[in-house]
């Protein structure tokens, strides 16, 4: 059973659901937003079962009273959670929840209901659920999670209390994935940096053949590049352009500015691709610093026109035609 001090980072955020939850103050609806994988159905479990916990100590969950005993045993006491089918969450399982709802807990004082991905909602699902809202019971507590809010009515926005769950730092995911024995230091960078402050999408990466093919064909299209070899360097791109890119994108960069910080320090123990040094030394050695940090812009241009959805292909063969005319006086 997960707590609030589970959860990576977040201070400000655990401090207000923790205060909450000493004074007894706790509101009956709320909305923890924040994109995909950030860790907001962990945040709400844990808000639920400090919720549910039905001790006299301060600091909540127990572990030890009969709501946390019967969690611990495989169960979930008063806590419900509520999932998108086929991608929404329909008026028939809105009026499930308020069948449920309607029936005093036994485990708890309250019931915690969790509504994952509420922005899913179809619009008569978010009218039927707003009749709860509106006059809940008293022992009841909803938390919605939603990657954007607008897609919610403003009626339920009016009613919620609506906070954001923000992003992870660089460090705390990097401390994240560290407790993983089997993650390779220089993954570990390189998954955060591809991660956009998400925990969840860097375990995804990290753990993906996906992750291990885009840096493989990363490295190999870097080489070329320091070799001039425009068509290696395009059979190396041949073979992801049907895939997400980002990672192929950030490897890239990633390589580059390890050139750039080789050039103006001289030092390896700041580079994050350890593994690949005879790649940056000999890029390093041989590119000026002001064209080393053009070929990073130019990729870091390209990435953020396939992010904005232009023709993946296209970019990627205009970003290396680009690039090897910067290169083409050295």
């Amino acid at each position: 059973m997960k707590t609030l001090k589970d959860i990576p980072g977040r201070a400000s955020l655990k401090k207000r659901l923790g205060d909450e939850i000493k004074t007894g103050h706790a509101g009956h609806a709320y909305i923890l937003e924040g994109p995909q994988g950030v860790g907001k159905r962990d945040i709400a479990r844990a808000f639920a079962h400090a919720l549910l916990c039905v001790s006299d100590e301060l600091e909540k969950p127990c572990g030890r009273c009969r709501h946390c005993t019967m969690v611990k045993a495989g169960g979930t006491g008063e806590l419900y959670e509520l999932l998108p089918e086929k991608g929404s969450i329909s008026i028939n399982s809105i009026r499930e929840l308020q069948q449920n709802i309607n029936l005093i807990p036994y485990s708890s004082n309250r019931k915690v209901y969790i509504v994952i991905d509420a922005d899913t909602m179809t619009v008569s699902a978010q009218n039927c659920i707003l009749k709860t809202l509106e006059e809940p019971p008293e022992y009841a507590v909803i938390i919605m999670t939603a990657s954007n809010s607008d897609n919610l009515l403003e009626t339920i926005k009016s009613r919620v209390v609506s906070l954001q769950v923000g992003i992870n730092s660089v460090e705390e995911i990097e401390e994240y994935l560290g407790r993983n024995p089997a993650y390779d230091s220089d993954d570990i960078k390189l998954a955060t940096r591809c991660a956009d402050g998400s925990i969840g999408k860097a375990v995804e990466i990290i753990g993906s053949s996906e992750f291990m093919e885009q840096r493989a064909a990363a490295i190999m299209f870097a080489d070329c590049l320091m070799s001039k070899e425009l068509e290696k360097s395009l059979a190396a791109i041949g073979r992801i352009t049907k895939g997400d890119l980002d990672i192929f994108f950030s490897s890239l960069s990633g390589l580059i500015r390890d050139m750039l910080v080789m050039k103006t320090t001289g030092e390896t123990g700041y580079l994050i691709n350890k593994d690949k040094k005879d790649i940056i030394i000999r890029g390093s050695e041989r590119f000026p610093e002001h064209l080393l940090g053009k070929m990073v812009s130019l990729i870091n241009e390209s990435a953020d026109r396939v992010r904005a959805n232009a023709a993946k292909k296209q970019t990627l063969d205009a970003m290396i035609v680009k690039i090897t005319e910067e290169l083409a006086g050295w």
